[in-house]
């Protein structure tokens, strides 16, 4: 428990001794803070009494006491939607840090497929250079044909010939 002190403060002219935990110097001040508001009620109206001033002075200072309490709760309301509204700035900065691990992946996945494209465009590339190389090859085989076909004809009608003439040959012969 703390220590306890008695101070003598001095309100309207009169001495009053107040107890409690707070250092002097704070309760020297609340003494002076009241004595100045006394003072000043009493300025503007010297026909009250010092009760009258005293009740004048305490209706104040309630007074006060709840507009600081009605402005302490505005802004106690006004930091629990504050924090609200800063939990929620959590919440998507820990929404945006999981996006930014996906586009992380994204992008990853992306470098992954674009190498995959490009093996694969250049086992395309193989694949048409060897298919063009077929086609080459093919192109010269049908030529090699056609030349053989065409050679073929010509000893089928060699043949034909030299086949007409053995018979005209053997015809003549036998006559």
């Amino acid at each position: 428990m703390s220590e306890r002190h008695k101070v003598i403060v001095k309100i309207n002219g009169r001495d009053y001794t107040i107890v409690g935990e707070e250092p002097e110097s704070y309760i020297q001040g609340i003494g002076k803070h009241i004595d100045e508001l006394v003072s000043e009620i009493m300025k503007n109206n010297s026909k009250l009494s010092d009760s009258m001033a005293a009740v004048l002075a305490a209706f104040t200072l309630a007074d006060d006491l709840n507009k600081e309490r009605r402005e302490n709760h505005k802004l106690e309301k006004e930091l629990d939607d504050f924090k609200k509204r800063w939990e929620e700035v959590d919440r998507h900065e820990d929404v945006f840090e999981k996006l930014k691990e996906k586009q992380k992946q994204l992008i990853e996945d992306k470098h992954k497929l674009e190498l995959t494209i490009a093996e694969q465009k250049k086992t395309m590339e193989v694949q048409i250079n060897e298919m063009k190389t077929h086609d080459n090859k093919k192109a010269k085989i049908e030529e090699e044909l056609k030349i053989a076909q065409e050679k073929i004809f010509e000893v089928e009608h060699k043949y034909l010939q030299v086949k007409k003439e053995l018979t005209e040959l053997v015809s003549r012969m036998k006559e």
